[in-house]
């Protein structure tokens, strides 16, 4: 099983000795040192470590890079944690002017060329490597390369692979993502907005990553009334994983 991944900022954990069984106490400690990863909804979530997926089918891809050619390849994403477990699926955003640039793990932007090939080759910013969001509804954004003004697509080609480009002058099926991002750089509402503003079960699934009981939406929806949702969402997770371990 894959180790979960670290990034600049995040907290250490030390290594104890060796155990036959896992406790619900080191479950939880576990789950309060791991990044919890939620769909972005608004530009100011758009910061730090991100992921850019589709679901398909039954399947869900996100956007990777090729390690030797800094290519755009596909990589299937766990489509109940929606948690990236590889490196090569991670880019950190970072604004530019009010655009965004993605820096990916070769320490190289994510660029698309006149003809709407994707690559991470380069490490210096220009047209080619600045991408303008529209966020859509529902949690969809839209990439358009500030190169050749077309939109970011997911395509399935003749051999059955995905493939990446910036070819499409509108938005359509294949050009609506979803953005992964972690809460620990999304910015916290006040306590005063959380008790007006209204959440909806969709929105609280989004952010949890998974579907919610009935009564798990009723706790997040007090819980957002009282200014404490990040923690609960926090305890959902956390009751999820201690499942495995009761």
């Amino acid at each position: 099983m894959p180790s979960r991944l670290t990034f600049k900022g995040d907290k250490k954990v030390h290594k104890k000795g060796k155990k036959s069984t896992k406790s619900l106490q080191s479950a939880v400690e576990s789950q309060k040192n791991d990044p919890i990863w939620i769909d972005a909804n608004t530009m100011e979530d758009l910061h730090g470590p991100l992921v850019l997926y589709q679901r398909l089918d039954t399947m869900v891809i996100s956007l990777g890079i090729e390690e030797v050619q800094g290519s755009c390849v596909g990589i299937f994403l766990d489509p109940l944690s929606l948690e990236p477990d590889n490196t090569r699926q991670v880019f950190v955003a970072s604004d530019m002017n009010g655009n965004v640039v993605l820096k990916s793990f070769l320490m190289k932007y994510l660029s698309a060329g006149k003809e709407g090939d994707l690559f991470s080759r380069r490490e210096a910013i220009g047209a080619e490597e600045q991408w303008q969001l529209e966020y859509l509804h529902d949690g969809y954004w839209a990439w358009k390369s500030m190169s050749n003004n077309k939109y970011l697509e997911c395509l399935l080609n003749e051999n059955d692979t995905y493939v990446f480009r910036c070819t499409s002058d509108t938005v359509t099926f294949t050009s609506k993502w979803r953005v992964r991002v972690q809460t620990r750089f999304v910015k916290r509402p006040s306590t005063q907005n959380i008790k007006t503003s209204t959440v909806h079960s969709q929105q609280l699934e989004a952010m949890a990553g998974r579907p919610l009981s009935a009564d798990e939406k009723k706790a997040l929806k007090q819980a957002s009334k009282d200014g404490s949702l990040h923690e609960a969402l926090l305890d959902v997770r956390v009751s999820k994983k201690s499942d495995k371990y009761g």
